[in-house]
């Protein structure tokens, strides 16, 4: 499990953000360059793990209850994954109700402007949803200090597109719709970070430490941005940030003061956020990093699966100490996110380590089992073609899903089911909540069992 952002360690040296979600940049350079660099105490505006909501199925949306700062949620849910909880956008069709998910930069919402500071997450791409609309993409978005969403790219002060074609992943991020950077950049397989710096003050620079542990100074009216350690933007003293952008009601502004997600209404995209910052400054590690994530995770073969590792303070790399991972999976070493689709069942353990400019924290020990999926659905919609109400994340509708030709399970509660597929790819329906359902255009061999009756026609 992830510490809680608002869980700080103070010293002399430095406040500490608690939790893997403290998302600094690597440092490669001596403490001394790096207090001259950041702030040691940064001002912490946002800090969003999701550890503060239950796991429920169906995932349930974000609250202001428990996320204060939040002014949409949009289609946004919270959902578990290897041991952590993260929010899911996942809009997987084109005519499906869109919107922004986004939160204000201060507390009281709205009542501080922020001319300049950090902001970083994690992204993990889910599977390219299958009705995918070429060229989609869900937007991350720097805007105005306003209860305004941030669905229009001229509101963006900084807009870091998330691409997801059937084929390759790609980011390339804008600024009030101006693009900085001509190509796109490869969006690696598995869990990522973003991280942007960002100076709206026309006079000063302001300094920052790039994720590879270089000093920069970033130019005034400007904003870098990088995937791990990839530079986006293409230029580390910054890209020029707009002046002003326009709201979604037609306002101008030159204030920031919040930031949010939001996918176009004719595009699709599923993506999974985690551990969103937000501050004047990166916070600084003093100490090396712990690994406090589940020292165990189930996989299942021919199923995409993703473990991200979680600190007690933030790591800048991770490593395999010992032993190998199971057939299919990789560790990326950048971002702590073990990912791939396993090939086989059985069990491995490997032992991890993390890494920051401190040291090398402690191996632990990871015990992965791979094993016969079984896809349930449980979600609360009529829709068996919705890929989040299935407990692997991917609904049976096509020959090439990852939940296609699997023993198959409906425990929902709903009993007028319907699908848009033309079909299904199952190995067997299970009926475990005590109702009947009617299948029709079964080809022969399907196998329906159940408590109660379930007839064919």
């Amino acid at each position: 499990m992830k510490t809680a952002f608002t869980r700080y360690l103070t010293s002399s040296a430095a406040r500490l953000a608690g939790g893997s979600g403290k998302l600094i940049t690597s440092l490669g350079v001596a403490l001394v360059t790096l207090a001259s660099a950041v702030p040691a105490n940064a001002d912490v505006w946002l800090d969003e793990t999701f550890e503060q909501y239950t796991a429920a199925s169906p995932p349930t949306a974000p609250t202001v209850t428990l996320s204060p700062q939040l002014n949409t949620a949009a289609i946004a849910t919270v959902i578990s994954s290897g041991g952590n909880k993260l929010a899911q956008y996942a809009k997987t069709t084109a005519a499906a109700t869109g919107g922004s998910f986004t939160y204000s930069l201060s507390s009281p919402n709205f009542s501080t402007p922020r001319p300049k500071g950090f902001i970083s997450f994690k992204v993990t791409a889910n599977a390219t949803p299958s009705a995918s609309v070429a060229g989609s993409y869900l937007a991350f978005r720097l805007g105005a200090n306003d209860v305004n969403s941030v669905g229009s790219t001229a509101s963006a002060f900084v807009d870091v597109r998330l691409y997801q074609p059937a084929t390759t992943f790609g980011v390339k991020v804008y600024s009030a719709n101006t693009q900085s950077g001509g190509n796109t950049t490869l969006l690696p397989a598995g869990t990522n970070i973003i991280r942007v710096w960002y100076n709206s003050d026309t006079v000063n620079t302001m300094a920052y430490t790039d994720p590879s542990g270089v000093a920069r100074v970033l130019n005034t009216a400007s904003y870098a941005a990088y995937v791990n350690t990839v530079s986006i933007n293409g230029s580390p003293t910054g890209s020029l940030l707009a002046s002003s952008v326009t709201t979604s009601i037609g306002v101008t502004s030159s204030v920031i003061g919040k930031i949010g997600f939001t996918c176009t209404s004719a595009n699709t995209a599923d993506f999974s956020v985690d551990d969103i910052y937000a501050a004047d400054a990166a916070p600084a590690a003093s100490t090396a990093p712990a690994i406090t994530s589940s020292t165990t995770a189930t996989a299942y073969t021919n199923v995409p699966f993703s473990y991200q590792i979680s600190t007690d303070v933030v790591a800048t790399s991770y490593a395999l100490a010992s032993g190998t991972l199971p057939g299919g999976l990789s560790l990326n070493t950048t971002t702590g996110s073990i990912s791939g689709t396993p090939t086989a069942t059985g069990s491995a353990t490997v032992g991890l380590t993390a890494t920051n400019a401190v040291g090398t924290g402690t191996a632990v020990s990871l015990a992965i089992t791979v094993g016969v999926p079984v896809n349930t659905f449980s979600g609360s919609n009529t829709s068996l073609n919705t890929s989040g109400s299935w407990s692997i994340g991917a609904a049976p509708n096509a020959s090439t899903s990852a939940g296609s030709y699997m023993d198959v399970t409906l425990a929902s509660s709903v009993t007028n089911l319907t699908t848009t597929s033309g079909s299904f790819f199952v190995k067997s329906w299970n009926v475990s909540n005590g109702s009947s359902y009617t299948l029709s255009s079964v080809k022969s061999g399907g196998n329906v069992t159940g408590s109660n009756s379930t007839s064919f026609k």
